[in-house]
């Protein structure tokens, strides 16, 4: 499923949707992304602001503010952010991340219990 957003915020719940093999949210506008998904569906989203997703599959996110929340995916993570500034970075499941975040000031990355 292709989702392009023509607002700021978007919200999606894909839990329900039987046979979901791939959600991509890509939103025309700044503003947040709040992605639940079934984990076997793979998830890529690409927000100005902030991303947070819950489920998934393999999961991937880019963004250029803002936080990422990343949690419960049953796959491989990527989280890549080009202005992480203030904003944490918080990855809790999958079976191997890579983070990717540039112009860190005050934000944390953290990977299950482990902040760097």
């Amino acid at each position: 499923m292709n989702v392009s957003a023509s607002g700021g915020a978007y919200t999606a719940d894909t839990t329900k949707y039987s046979g979901l093999t791939a959600l991509n949210i890509t939103p025309s506008a700044s503003g947040a992304i709040v992605a639940t998904a079934a984990t076997t569906t793979d998830v890529t989203a690409t927000a100005t602001g902030a991303i947070t997703v819950t489920g998934g599959k393999d999961v991937s996110t880019v963004n250029s503010a803002g936080a990422a929340t990343i949690s419960g995916s049953a796959g491989s993570i990527a989280a890549t952010t080009s202005a992480q500034a203030a904003n944490n970075i918080s990855v809790n499941g999958g079976t191997d991340v890579v983070i990717a975040a540039t112009g860190q000031t005050t934000g944390t990355i953290s990977v299950g219990a482990t902040a760097q």
